[in-house]
C-alpha cells in the first residue's frame, strides 16, 4: 500500500522495496511473520479467501496447510502485514466469465474484510493472469487502491496501479 501512496502522490520510490507473499499458506504464519516482526520489516500478504483455514492441495497430491482467521486476524494487528485479496477461490480469471471473475475478486476482498475488519484495497491476480476487462473493472471501483500481477520488472510513476509488476525470488 505504500508503493501504491508514493506511485499516486508522486512521492520517491528510490530505495523502496515491496514485500509480497500470495495464497496464505501456514508457513508464512510460522516463518516469515516471526522474521517480518523481529526485523520491523512490512509486506503485504494476499490471500485466497476459501482457502482460509483449510489444506490445499495440488494437481501432484501435495497438501499444505492454510492460515486461519485467528492468523490472519493476528498479523493484520502487528501491523507488519497487510492482508489483502487474491480472490475467493483462485480461478484463472482468463478462463471465467466476466460476471464470475468481478464475483471471485468481489467475494474475496468482502471475506477478507469481514475477517480482519478493516479495507482490503489491494488485490493480486491468480497466477497473475488477468484480462483487460478485470483491469479496466478494478480501475472504475473506487475502493481499489491497486493490484499486482507476476510480470518482472520495476515499478515507476508512469506504472498502471492495477498492473504493477514484482520480481520473484
Amino acid at each position: 500500500s505504500e508503493m501504491v501512496k508514493r506511485i499516486k502522490s508522486g512521492t520517491d520510490l528510490q530505495r523502496c522495496v515491496s514485500l509480497t507473499f500470495d495464497d496464505g499458506y501456514q508457513d508464512f504464519y510460522t516463518n516469515a511473520f516471526p522474521l517480518l516482526s523481529s526485523y520491523g520489516f512490512h509486506a503485504t500478504l494476499f490471500v485466497v479467501s476459501q482457502y482460509i483455514g483449510r489444506t490445499m492441495k495440488t494437481a501432484q497430491g501435495q497438501e499444505f496447510p492454510m492460515t486461519n482467521e485467528k492468523q490472519l486476524g493476528e498479523m493484520q494487528e502487528s501491523r507488519y502485514v497487510d492482508v489483502m485479496s487474491h480472490t475467493s477461490t483462485h480461478p484463472r480469471l482468463s478462463e471465467c466469465s466476466f460476471e464470475k471473475a468481478v464475483e471471485e475478486v468481489n467475494v474475496g476482498r468482502k471475506d477478507i474484510e469481514s475477517i480482519t475488519g478493516t479495507q482490503a484495497s489491494l488485490f493480486a491476480y491468480p497466477f497473475g493472469i488477468y484480462t483487460n476487462e478485470i483491469v479496466a473493472h478494478l480501475h472504475t471501483e473506487s475502493r481499489w487502491d491497486g493490484a499486482v500481477t507476476v510480470e518482472p520488472g520495476l515499478v515507476t510513476h508512469n506504472s498502471d496501479t492495477m498492473l504493477l509488476k514484482r520480481n520473484s525470488i
